[in-house]
């Protein structure tokens, strides 16, 4: 879906491209308007044109769309939400009267009977947005909040007066507006408190896996209208004290977003590196604004349980740089074994279990050699996080993976898919080692193979990885050294 652009960003837009226009091309832009009108719309369009004609800036506070209202008027606003408070009334009892009919499961209507009243909530809406622009933040936020009261109601059907179902775009600017209404009536110091209480009474209905779904970003509510928010840098520093400790969808949300916009990749980056497993979302972000390289940015997906996305980022040719933490493939094949192990309820065999402590510790290597220290705009130094060892990394990060694993589970068929993936990057690694005779890898290619073996046992497959470590020893029937390294490995005979 293509995101829509604030009014903030649409004002400056608009400003650059009507800047090369001369007065002929302006005339020609307004005839080409005015064709797309729909009949109904052919008259309010002209008086929009005659106001503008009349030098009424489309830059100043006033909101001269035809459906606008302009001017304060605390009776006129008082007595719309009254009109509105009756027509939702009626509404009500519609939806209690008139049940819906036979079969609305298969075509649910979310709205029912509250589809008429909601171009009411509209025109209300918009006439609460022009005393916000006019300068009445507090009848504004009051006005909102009286809005919110009175959607919040839902039939013994599930149907509701719903934002969202009617408009889900111009719902979110409505609430951005919301936001602003509370943002300029709450003292600076109270902002980030009073903000996120308002964000989650304005949130919403989406899907908590998807933050964005749920809430509004800070930079919609920040360009909701044309000027930026007074001491909006100074608030998202507030911001990012004030949820550093906060690990809720919205805060998570918030905090990553101010972090980017304060201190940029690098600041983002190091909130990565410090949150750990905490806040994994952060990892996927660092590496989508400026990918340091496809390890960590498969790294970043495996902790969010972006699988697909993962195996996408893992098709490199050539198994070189596993060691070194260079390899995509590396992080994906070994995060696979221990998650198909765990997803089959077993823990993970004692040679799965070093190859993710030898995965982690070179990933994050990796990262360490590319994070630097750097100076904050305020002056401020930021410093890397303090080096954990592996034993630490291994633990936190089986944390994340089960938390992964809960959200984003793996089914049967996803299961054995991951299975082969895994048994054919085991073999694509043993022959380049074993093919070429490197022969001090010999033991790594040995711990891919029998890795795999000890996942196919978690998922009671024992037979299926007998047969693969049979085959990958019959391969390579007179490397000795190789078939001493396999021996080797094996904890117990096959």
């Amino acid at each position: 879906m293509t995101q829509s652009l604030t009014r903030q960003a649409l004002h400056s837009q608009l400003k650059s491209l009507l800047a090369e226009q001369d007065a002929e091309g302006l005339r020609a832009l307004l005839h080409a308007m005015a064709d797309e009108c729909h009949p109904r719309e052919r008259a309010g369009f002209l008086e929009w044109v005659r106001n503008g004609h009349r030098g009424v800036s489309s830059e100043s506070d006033s909101d001269t769309s035809p459906n606008s209202s302009s001017g304060y008027n605390a009776q006129n606003l008082d007595s719309a939400l009254e009109n509105l408070t009756q027509a939702l009334e009626m509404a009500k009892e519609e939806s209690d009267i008139e049940p819906p009919s036979a079969g609305y499961d298969d075509e649910y209507d979310e709205l029912g009977p509250f589809a008429d009243v909601m171009p009411l909530f509209s025109s209300v809406l918009e006439q609460i947005g022009s005393e916000l622009r006019h300068g009445h933040a507090e009848a504004a936020r009051s006005a909102y909040e009286q809005i919110w009261d009175l959607i919040d109601y839902v039939d013994d059907y599930g149907r509701r007066p719903s934002l969202e179902a009617d408009d889900p775009e111009g719902a979110r600017e409505h609430k951005a507006r919301y936001l602003r209404s509370v943002y300029l009536t709450t003292d600076p110091d109270q902002r980030p408190a009073a903000l996120c209480e308002a964000a989650e009474q304005a949130r919403s209905s989406g899907f908590m896996l998807r933050p964005r779904s749920l809430y509004l970003s800070l930079h919609e509510v920040n360009g909701a209208d044309l000027a930026a928010l007074p001491d909006w840098d100074s608030t998202l520093r507030q911001l990012i004290t004030f949820l550093e400790e906060r690990f809720d969808p919205l805060s998570d949300l918030w905090l990553r977003e101010a972090t980017y916009a304060c201190y940029g990749i690098d600041g983002i980056t190091e909130l990565a590196h410090r949150a750990g497993i905490s806040r994994p979302l952060a990892w996927l972000d660092a590496a989508g604004i400026h990918l340091r390289g496809k390890y960590v940015a498969a790294l970043a997906a495996l902790l969010a349980g972006r699988w697909d996305l993962a195996k996408t980022l893992a098709q490199e040719p050539g198994v070189l740089g596993w060691s070194s933490g260079t390899n995509a493939k590396h992080a994906v094949f070994v995060y696979m074994l221990v998650a198909l192990s765990t997803n089959a309820d077993a823990e993970p065999g004692p040679v799965t279990t070093l190859l993710w402590s030898d995965m982690l510790t070179a990933g994050v290597l990796s990262v360490h050699s590319v994070i630097r220290s750097h100076e904050l705009p305020d002056g401020d130094k930021v410093y890397l996080g303090e080096r954990h060892t592996s034993e630490v990394l291994a633990s936190g990060y089986r944390e994340a993976l089960e938390q992964a694993l809960t959200h984003h589970p793996l089914d049967e068929q996803e299961s054995e898919t991951w299975m082969s993936w895994c048994m054919d990057s085991a073999a694509e690694r043993c022959e380049d080692i074993v093919g070429n005779k490197r022969r001090r890898a010999y033991p790594r290619a040995a711990r891919a193979i029998i890795g795999c073996y000890e996942v196919a046992c978690a998922r009671g497959q024992p037979e299926a990885g007998r047969q693969f470590v049979f085959r990958m020893s019959s391969t390579y029937p007179r490397h000795s050294a190789f078939q001493r390294a396999l021996q080797e490995e094996q904890q117990t005979p096959i």
